[in-house]
């Protein structure tokens, strides 16, 4: 139990692309996702681990979920790899300090949201600049416009490090972060 905590605690804010498991069902019955989560699909695992770890959909079942979480996080490495390699980068753009902490601090639930119990998370991609600045911010998943709008807002908030390619030269690049919203039960 305590490196299944670990493991989500590291990951809790990076890879909680599907957070909620039930959000995901809604699409593809739990065959289909445990079929594609098989066929190697990372977010169709992680949702996967996610219904495991909460026994939404399935029975609760800790080391099953810690399995189908160590294979999600297995595939993001590989395709971060990949495109790292692709784009001849020594090293990605990143936050500037520690994202969840960052979030605990600045990222505020909308009212409206917290009264209407909306829970999900936004997917928002934007280009980090050489500077660490941020341009471009666009949603690519939505949960609600509130949501939506203060997910936007704490990406603008915060520090980047930009990336640097093989020649350490810092260089922009298009960076994507799931940002939860997630209400205490």
């Amino acid at each position: 139990m305590y490196r299944l905590r670990h493991i989500l605690k590291v990951f809790s804010f990076s890879l909680l692309v599907f957070g909620l498991c039930p959000q995901l069902l809604h699409a593809q019955s739990m065959q289909e996702l445990r079929h594609s989560a098989e066929l190697g699909n990372a977010e169709a695992q992680f949702a996967l681990g996610d219904c495991y770890f909460h026994g939404n959909g399935v029975e609760q079942n800790y080391a099953e979920a810690e399995m189908w979480y160590r294979r999600a996080t297995a595939q993001w490495y590989a395709l971060a790899k990949m495109r790292r390699d692709a784009l001849n980068l020594k090293s990605e753009a990143s936050f500037s300090g520690n994202w969840s902490q960052f979030l605990l601090s600045h990222l505020k639930y909308p009212d409206k949201a917290l009264n209407e119990n909306v829970q999900g998370t936004v997917m928002v991609e934007f280009i980090v600049e050489t500077d660490g600045s941020v341009s471009d911010v666009k949603v690519l998943r939505s949960v609600s416009k509130e949501c939506d709008d203060e997910a936007v807002r704490v990406v603008k908030l915060g520090k980047w490090g930009p990336a640097v390619d093989n020649n350490d030269q810092k260089v922009r690049t298009r960076f994507l972060q799931p940002i939860t919203f997630r209400l205490e039960e």
